[in-house]
């Protein structure tokens, strides 16, 4: 797995969110605060609203 935003997925190399480590989100963003990294669609879109990383453990602190 890699979380390195210029390698491109194959069937031997998968992405990994820098984040989470999520391996199967519904899409990939490039992360706003550490460059060259991807994250999953979640964590990009928290990164982009809040300025710093998602919380690992956001689903439970919400509730």
């Amino acid at each position: 797995h890699t979380d390195d935003a210029a390698s491109k997925e194959t069937q031997y190399l998968r992405r990994r969110c820098f984040n989470c480590h999520t391996t199967e989100p519904p899409s990939w963003r490039r992360s706003t605060l550490n460059p060259g990294k991807i994250v999953c669609n979640k964590c990009g879109l928290y990164e982009r609203t809040h300025l710093r990383p998602r919380p690992l453990r956001f689903d439970e602190l919400r509730a």
